[in-house]
């Protein structure tokens, strides 16, 4: 008992210990915590000293060598000290302004432009829904979308589409301000194609196989011509099919004039969530956390304990039954071995041996009368 006693008082006294060091920790902890809200202030006020403009004069401003390895060298040195990647937004930052362009009903020219853009934006259903409504409002077209969506299961999967678009060159320069304004530009290529030449070439071809076909056809009309008649509806057939081909070409470059030609790709961004640098825990909320986490699993355990009593309960029943069962078979087996009279054994004088000990005999009562009853046992 005085163990017992001991080694309580001993517990008692060391649970008090730590409670009492891990108040101690914890208010120390508290009284370091202003000091460090107080340095990303300095930090802060630092650069703004460091970011005054240098006075430098013309001449140190022009000595720069821009040959061979000291200009990529300076150039990556540059890169690496003042170059701060920002985060992708949606906002513009304005746009380049109105690109110089030639229109073919101006210049009388005929000019076709072809326009690859590459856009990224994070609000991916209304950007390309505002697109295509823009290049509706603009008299444009749509030849070919394809949209790469996503399944429910995958929603963290970023998404794309391709617009094949077709407008007016004139609401070229308003729709690449458009997007300007309402995506993030990644990637821009407009080429301007002077077709002039070769679209008044085949329009002096075609005049010329129109002349030889009406030659020909007055030649099969004439019946004294010397010309074979089968000669002379081979060749036609020749120019005719010459004839529909470069009206086929001219058309083509007709439509390209009046509708130039706007690739666009839309990639979806998913900007990562800003996760907050976590701060150190202190003794005594270590402690908190690991006595909770503790009980937690203790109660958890006993839980379990409890289900599992709850879900063997059939076989537990029977089990118990044939134990207690088995058990009471036990005690009567003993109980009736313990009153049954003991065995006695006689010794037998065999000639030689040596004469066995009598046995003692048994204590007679004060009172002179035997014990009848334990002599019976």
């Amino acid at each position: 008992m005085k163990r017992k006693s001991l080694l309580t008082k001993g517990f008692t006294l060391l649970l008090v210990f730590v409670l009492g060091i891990s108040l101690f920790t914890g208010c120390g902890s508290g009284n370091e915590a202003w000091p460090a809200a107080e340095a990303p202030a300095e930090a802060v006020a630092e650069p703004a000293v460091e970011s005054e403009p240098a006075d430098f004069s013309e001449e140190e401003s022009w000595d720069m060598s821009w040959d061979g390895e000291d200009s990529m060298e300076r150039t990556e040195r540059i890169v690496s000290e003042d170059f701060t990647p920002g985060e992708i937004t949606v906002e513009s930052e304005g746009n380049m302004g109105p690109i110089p362009i030639l229109l073919a009903s101006e210049t009388g020219r005929q000019l076709v432009y072809n326009t690859d853009i590459i856009i990224e934006t994070t609000e991916f259903m209304a950007g390309q829904r505002q697109l295509l409504n823009e290049v509706t409002r603009l008299n444009g077209h749509s030849e070919r979308t394809i949209v790469n969506g996503r399944h429910i299961l995958t929603p963290y999967v970023e998404r794309d589409a391709s617009f094949d678009l077709h407008l007016p060159p004139e609401n070229l320069i308003e729709v690449i301000i458009f997007i300007e304004d309402n995506f993030q530009l990644v990637y821009l290529d407009k080429k301007m194609t002077d077709l002039t030449i070769a679209y008044e070439r085949n329009l002096s071809h075609l005049e010329d196989l129109r002349e030889r076909e009406n030659r020909l056809l007055e030649n099969l009309e004439d019946e004294e011509s010397p010309l074979d008649p089968a000669d002379i509806e081979e060749e036609l057939e020749n120019i005719q099919r010459d004839i529909r081909n470069i009206e086929e070409a001219t058309t083509q470059v007709d439509r390209d004039v009046i509708y130039s030609s706007l690739n666009i790709r839309l990639f979806e961004v998913i900007l990562p969530e800003e996760v907050p640098p976590e701060e150190p825990l202190t003794f005594g909320e270590r402690f908190q956390e690991a006595t909770d986490d503790s009980l937690d699993r203790l109660l958890d355990m006993l839980q379990g304990f409890l289900i599992f009593l709850i879900a063997a309960l059939p076989v537990l029943l029977p089990l118990t039954a044939i134990g207690l069962i088995a058990l009471f078979i036990y005690k009567k087996i003993n109980k009736k071995k313990r009153t049954q009279p003991p065995v006695a054994y006689y010794p037998v004088n065999t000639p030689g041996a040596p004469t066995p000990p009598a046995p003692p005999t048994p204590p007679v009562p004060p009172n002179g009368v035997k014990d009848t009853q334990n002599n019976g046992r």
